[in-house]
């Protein structure tokens, strides 16, 4: 898993883009983990399936609002499916903070720079990884011991 976390994070930043087939490997991952009574973070089946759909609906207003990926959406809920609902608020605090960041960055270095005016705001967030820093986030979360 956290292969595939890192995996998630460099594409993300890399290409601002993370893959349906990766998305699907993550949830595999998690899926396969889970019927073979690994059970990622301690959860029941039953408890990371519900967590997963959880995440997915809490976050597609995000989608539908074009304030977040689809493939972000996917992601949030391959976590849930990991991970489980309790950490699920904690890595999405992290995250947008690590984006948030990402974003005072991006406009310090973008004022430095006397950008020109026309860059929508439309292309200006899409150049903020939202899944790469929930991979992160994901990744501080295994190696704390989740």
């Amino acid at each position: 898993m956290a292969a595939w976390l890192a995996s998630v994070a460099m594409a993300d930043w890399r290409c601002r883009r993370i893959s349906n087939r990766r998305i699907l490997v993550g949830g595999a991952i998690a899926a396969v983990a889970l019927v073979v009574g690994m059970r990622p973070a301690g959860i029941l089946p039953s408890d990371a399936v519900g967590a997963g759909a959880l995440a997915f609906c809490l976050l597609m207003p995000s989608y539908l609002l074009r304030a977040m990926g689809a493939a972000d959406v996917k992601l949030g809920a391959v976590l849930g499916l990991w991970f489980g609902l309790e950490p699920l608020p904690y890595l999405w605090i992290a995250a947008s903070l690590l984006a948030g960041i990402h974003g005072l960055a991006y406009l310090a270095v973008r004022r430095a720079a006397k950008a020109p005016a026309g860059d929508d705001a439309r292309s200006a967030k899409r150049k903020i990884p939202f899944g790469a820093y929930m991979a992160v986030a994901a990744l501080g979360t295994l190696a704390m011991g989740q």
